[in-house]
């Protein structure tokens, strides 16, 4: 092994760790430009040969700076989630829109659009700190707050696409990170207003705060389906499947021969539903269930896909459903629905 090669060796062995795919493409550019930069100016015999181990060191010693000033509690939220937000947080747009009020400073730090759903990503600096139960135990859900947030063409939350939050806190710094579904399928402008944070009934603190931003076209693909599978007298039906990094989302309609359907569901993550694609298995974690159509639910994974083309397939091995007059009744598969992307 030559010095270079050992150099390289220790300094890697010093510096084992697993910076995210968004460090580490801001890491290549900034490695990449050192180099262009090295390689434009003359050097003097023998300074060649410390080059390589002198722009590594430098690489080393910024991944370990940038992972340290990047990992900000917000960032290590969105890491720690599922494997769809962390993809999301990765392509979102970085805003850092500051505002304060009422003695707090609110930054809406990130924004991201899929064709599912949009997410943003808020820290709030001033809060009191969390407080704790006489046990000393400690629950971040405390954490609450009440946002409006409009879109494109003037579009608004429902309150059935009112999807999931995750909040942390420390200290006095805090953040959260929320979505919601089925949002607008085209770029334009965007405005959050929060009204109040804290840490619930008689704990909030009431404010403005207003951000606006602009988004791109979501990212994704929709895609219109009309696959069924019949299971005695039970027939699934797919009817959309949409595909983005984030997450996917099947709509999928119940119908009973010989009988009304009030309410159905197959479970979600406990009984083997699934989307499959090629070689990989996403897991359904939950339903979106619509007022409007009963007999029709969203289902959702908790990771997304890149590429849409080829062959989906969702599997559904049993399920339940309700009659209009009260009757429960479960209905075993497996019920098996395929569509293609070119």
């Amino acid at each position: 092994m030559s010095g270079h090669d050992e150099i390289e060796t220790r300094l890697i062995q010093a510096m084992a760790i697993t910076p995210s795919a968004l460090i580490m493409r801001r890491l290549d550019e900034r490695v990449a430009s050192m180099l262009e930069a090295a390689a434009a100016r003359p050097t003097p015999s023998g300074a060649r040969r410390l080059l390589r181990p002198m722009l590594l060191a430098a690489a080393l010693t910024l991944t370990a700076g940038a992972v340290g000033a990047a990992m900000t509690i917000i960032d290590r939220l969105a890491e720690e989630s599922s494997p769809g937000w962390a993809a999301a947080w990765e392509r979102a747009d970085v805003l850092g829109i500051q505002q304060a009020d009422a003695g707090l400073t609110l930054t809406l730090e990130r924004a991201y659009v899929d064709v599912n759903q949009v997410l943003l990503g808020i820290s709030i600096d001033g809060l009191n700190a969390l407080p704790l139960p006489g046990d000393g135990s400690r629950n971040d859900f405390m954490l609450s707050w009440v946002t409006e947030l409009r879109g494109p063409g003037g579009w608004t939350i429902t309150p059935e696409e009112s999807r999931n939050a995750e909040r942390v806190v420390e200290g006095e710094h805090s953040a959260f990170i929320f979505t919601f579904g089925s949002p607008p399928m085209t770029a334009g402008s965007w405005e959050l207003s929060v009204t109040s944070v804290g840490y619930g009934a008689g704990a909030m603190t009431d404010g403005a705060w207003t951000f606006a931003f602009e988004l791109p076209e979501p990212a994704g693909t929709v895609v219109t389906a009309d696959a069924s599978d019949t299971v005695g007298d039970a027939t699934l039906t797919l009817t959309e499947l949409r595909i983005s990094p984030s997450t996917l989302v099947a709509r999928i309609g119940l119908d009973v021969a010989g009988s009304m359907v009030a309410a159905w569901s197959p479970g979600t993550g406990q009984d083997g539903e699934v989307i499959r694609h090629g070689d990989a298995t996403y897991q359904i974690i939950e339903e979106a269930i619509y007022e409007a159509t009963p007999n029709e639910n969203a289902y959702l994974t908790d990771a997304g896909a890149e590429d849409a083309a080829g062959t989906w397939e969702i599997v559904i091995p049993e399920l339940g459903y309700t009659t209009p007059d009260g009757e429960d009744v479960n209905v075993v598969g497996p019920w098996t629905l395929s569509v293609t992307v070119p």
